[in-house]
């Protein structure tokens, strides 16, 4: 039987505070890999023996980094994979948690979260769950099966 393992892969670009800052509140207690691919951008040093860092070389848009973010979770065998943008912070310990169990009882197996302004709350009655209209990618979750069964990011969409 496969165990459950979670990993966060964050995209960054020209934050490097921002990432700093995001680096600093997640509960590693509770992740098993973290990748930070960084696509381009000022050059600096990112020394955090927590986190495995990838430096590209020049800008090749968000759908490539999130690609080499998912492969790295993919090669470290990761189950629940989480893919964060650079310019959030997690504020509850739990909320990786929230996100699987979500999962698990839903069936819903991709979920994300950062709602626009004018977001509206919708019931779900199929799936038991609340969602949210008009939402964007800044917190994703993503079960391998799905990355596995429907594939990465189109490269199209830089």
């Amino acid at each position: 039987s496969e165990t459950m393992s979670i990993g966060v892969a964050i995209s960054t670009y020209n934050r490097e505070r921002c990432l700093r800052d995001l680096v600093d509140t997640l509960p590693f207690d509770k992740l098993d890999y973290v990748v930070v691919v960084k696509d381009g951008g000022e050059e600096y040093e990112f020394n955090d023996k927590r986190v495995e860092f990838i430096d590209m070389l020049g800008n090749h848009g968000v759908s490539t980094s999130k690609n080499i973010g998912l492969a790295m979770l993919a090669k470290n065998n990761i189950e629940h994979m989480f893919l964060l943008d650079d310019d959030m912070i997690v504020k509850h310990d739990d909320a990786f948690d929230i996100y699987i169990k979500t999962a698990l009882t839903t069936g819903v197996y991709h979920l994300l979260f950062s709602r626009f302004k004018n977001s509206e709350m919708v019931h779900s009655d199929v799936i038991h769950l609340d969602l949210w209209t008009r939402c964007c990618g800044a917190f994703m979750y993503v079960h391998k099966g799905v990355v596995r069964h429907v594939g990465d990011f189109d490269q199209r969409f830089v």
